[in-house]
């Protein structure tokens, strides 16, 4: 699973809906407690459906705006 401080910065780009993963990197948007929590995350179908929905109404490039 993903932090608040990880949702909070996570962005749309970091989303693979081809293969149904969050990729989770330290960046200037996301900041990580430790390197350890660099990587990938399996997204189950039902709330990749819903992240889908939620891009076509996005305004920016944050996922939660």
């Amino acid at each position: 699973g993903l932090t608040r401080q990880e949702i909070d910065g996570l962005l749309w780009n970091s989303i693979d809906f081809k293969t149904g993963k969050i990729s989770i990197r330290r960046s200037e948007t996301a900041r990580l407690k430790t390197q350890a929590r660099e990587g990938d995350v399996a997204v189950d179908p039902q709330t990749l459906a819903r992240l889908k929905e939620m891009k076509k109404c996005a305004k920016g490039t944050f996922v939660i705006e």
